[in-house]
């Protein structure tokens, strides 16, 4: 399948029948354009820790989601190769959260992005930096050639 012949609408349509991980945790994407993408998910009680408060590696999986989703959706392979999160802000049950990944260089291969996660009132929760590398092939060949995890 030709790269410039797929949208960012049948990025957005093949990731949504594949991955698993967006439906269980109910990540939706709202925006997605080329070097920027925009995500959201409501935190549900099975998403808390211990202490009453959104689990941070599902924190992470949303910031991470946003960062991935950023780095293919122009139908290039590519893969996370570093990511370092900081947690700003605590969240709680019930709370909306945006996640925006946006492409801040590229150099060759990799790509440098920033993912910021926003809770309530535009309030900064975590912060993360990551880094992609492309590979050869296109997300919808590549996406297309995945076995085993139908619905």
């Amino acid at each position: 399948m030709a790269m410039n012949t797929v949208s960012p609408e049948d990025i957005i349509e093949k990731i949504y029948e594949k991955d698993r991980a967006f439906q269980s945790l109910g990540i939706k994407i709202v925006e997605a354009k080329s070097g920027r993408v925009k995500m959201s998910m409501r935190v549900r009680p099975d998403m808390l820790n211990c202490f009453g408060i959104l689990h941070g590696g599902i924190l992470f999986s949303l910031a991470d989601s946003a960062l991935g989703v950023a780095a293919i959706i122009d139908n290039v392979v590519s893969y996370t190769h570093t990511s370092t999160i900081c947690f700003l802000s605590m969240v709680s049950l019930g709370e909306d959260l945006v996640a925006i990944s946006e492409e801040s260089t590229k150099d060759g291969r990799t790509t440098f992005y920033t993912t910021t996660v926003f809770g309530e009132n535009n309030r900064k929760v975590a912060i993360v930096q990551g880094t992609t590398l492309s590979v050869r092939g296109t997300v919808m060949d590549a996406l297309d050639s995945v076995v085993g995890i139908s619905q």
